[in-house]
């Protein structure tokens, strides 16, 4: 009796879960909400991520179950690799601010908040962001990086405004005749600009590196900027070529204007004359190397402008292709350029120390100033196109052709 009365009830059970399960279907048809999941890439000092912040855009999104991934770029290290690879597996320039949804990508403060307003970013947030697992950041290979700054840095040391900077290194130690103040000098003056030119490049280069990581779209019109100037400079150095090919070289006119030779000059008379006058006093180690030193600061800073062109549109393009900030690779490449730049003056040193004559070689760089320019030319032509194509690329410009 006990039996059947077992039955009964196992019975009922049975026929009471079925009917629950056609009155409501099946359980799993109750699907969770789904995850949603979101990268912010942030930078702690940036003015325009804190309009981001305070519009409540990334609290409103966590209140709203949006899990934020944040990478501040500015503590570097895995932040910083991180916030690279996003950027090349969404195939934009690391900047910020940026928020990365699914498959979509805002840039800048405006399109965030436009689009956290508008509820995009929450909508797109349920979608899976993309892999960055297996994303190798494509620096530009170091030693095709290592080509590109001592390329620059030997033009940037044998145009025509180094050139100038040469001769007047030659008026500086021409009138010594003893080996050793010779040494001096010539130690204390390209140590200098060796320094100089270091800090000025440094400096654009950081400057470059901020514009990226700071103003966003920003670096697009620099290197379209750059693009243009590069393509101008290649034209005006191709023109040069011309004419010192044809010995016009008054017609010259990537060249220092004349003032800034005219102020130089006249800081190369006062100091040859301070050595005459005081070369039996004991000041003369402070006019031996003081003096030098200063005119190594002063020439660096007046024809940087000048006698840096190809150096800085190198470490310009080097920028278009690694991340951010100035790392200890940059800090290679900012010395090995230097180096190469100021060869000429070691060379002109050398030449002076044993033969007490530079002048020979100050011709023999005149005789080849054709060469010089044109493959200065070559080199602006080639930077010129990799700039424009780089704006592009950013742009997204694709030209496709149709099948008729």
């Amino acid at each position: 009796m006990k039996k059947h009365r077992m039955k009964g009830f196992l019975v009922i059970l049975l026929i009471t879960a079925l009917s629950m399960t056609v009155a409501h279907g099946p359980l799993v048809a109750q699907s969770p909400e789904p995850d949603r999941q979101i990268v912010f890439i942030d930078e702690s000092v940036c003015s325009v991520c804190a309009r981001v912040h305070d519009h409540g855009v990334i609290t409103g999104l966590e209140a709203q179950g949006v899990e934020v991934i944040v990478y501040d770029i500015h503590l570097g290290g895995e932040d910083l690799t991180n916030a690279a690879k996003y950027a090349q597996a969404y195939g934009f320039d690391l900047t910020v601010p940026v928020i990365i949804a699914g498959d979509d990508v805002f840039i800048g403060a405006d399109d965030i908040i436009v689009a956290y307003d508008e509820g995009d970013i929450y909508a797109q947030a349920q979608y899976p962001l993309r892999s960055i697992e297996d994303i190798v950041l494509e620096d530009l290979p170091f030693f095709e990086g290592l080509w590109l700054v001592t390329i620059g840095g030997l033009l940037s040391g044998f145009n025509p405004c180094a050139i100038a900077m040469l001769l007047m290194f030659i008026s500086m130690i021409g009138f010594i005749r003893e080996s050793k103040i010779i040494i001096i000098v010539s130690a204390a003056y390209i140590a200098a600009v060796f320094v100089t030119h270091f800090a000025i490049v440094y400096g654009f280069l950081a400057l470059l590196g901020l514009s990226r990581t700071l103003f966003g779209n920003v670096s697009i019109y620099l290197y379209a900027f750059f693009g243009l100037l590069t393509l101008f400079l290649a034209v005006l150095t191709f023109y040069d070529f011309l004419m010192a090919r044809s010995d016009k070289y008054e017609n010259v006119k990537n060249q220092l204007p004349g003032f800034i030779r005219k102020f130089n000059e006249k800081i190369m008379i006062r100091f040859t004359t301070a050595i005459d006058t005081d070369a039996t006093r004991r000041r003369r180690v402070l006019w031996l190397v003081g003096i030098p030193v200063l005119i190594g600061i002063l020439v660096g800073i007046t024809e940087a402008a000048c006698t840096a062109q190809p150096m800085l549109i190198a470490f310009a393009r080097l920028e278009g292709s690694m991340t951010p900030g100035v790392g200890t690779i940059k800090l290679v490449y900012l010395l090995v350029s230097n180096v190469m730049f100021i060869m000429p003056l070691v060379i002109i040193a050398i030449v002076a120390i044993k033969s007490k004559s530079t002048m020979a070689l100050a011709n023999f760089i005149r005789s080849h100033l054709s060469k010089i320019k044109l493959a200065t030319a070559l080199f602006f032509f080639i930077m010129s196109i990799y700039f424009v194509r780089s704006v592009l690329t950013n742009l997204n410009v694709i030209v496709a052709i149709l099948p008729l």
